[in-house]
């Protein structure tokens, strides 16, 4: 069953929340990411793309960011920031790049 939630970030430069991305397919539609298939989708044109290496253009300043994605382990340094978690989802603030790790749970085995 495909874990679909919206898309979600922080801008690195303001530090506004975006929830809820416009497609930059079609203009019209809300950006959803599946945590299983670790792909997005747009709900209005049906769009989707790997999750992997994308960006985005921030609703309040209008500045372009990198977001990564990513569903393993990731090593957060002294410099880096946690920005913020979200139940199984962790916001890191990486050398001005935003990176959105999932935890998987695997049954039987518990979280990593």
């Amino acid at each position: 069953m495909p874990d679909w939630r919206p898309a979600r970030s922080c801008c690195p430069y303001c530090g506004q929340w975006s929830v809820g991305h416009s497609c930059g397919l079609c203009m019209r539609g809300t950006v959803f990411i599946d945590w299983e298939q670790f792909v997005m989708a747009c709900n209005a044109c049906h769009g989707s793309w790997p999750a992997a290496g994308s960006s985005t253009v921030c609703a309040y300043c209008r500045q372009p960011y990198q977001v990564e994605y990513s569903d393993s382990a990731v090593v957060v340094e002294a410099e880096d920031q946690v920005v913020a978690t979200d139940g199984d989802i962790v916001y890191v603030l990486k050398q001005g790049v935003l990176v959105v790790v999932h935890r998987r749970h695997y049954p039987g085995l518990g979280s990593w």
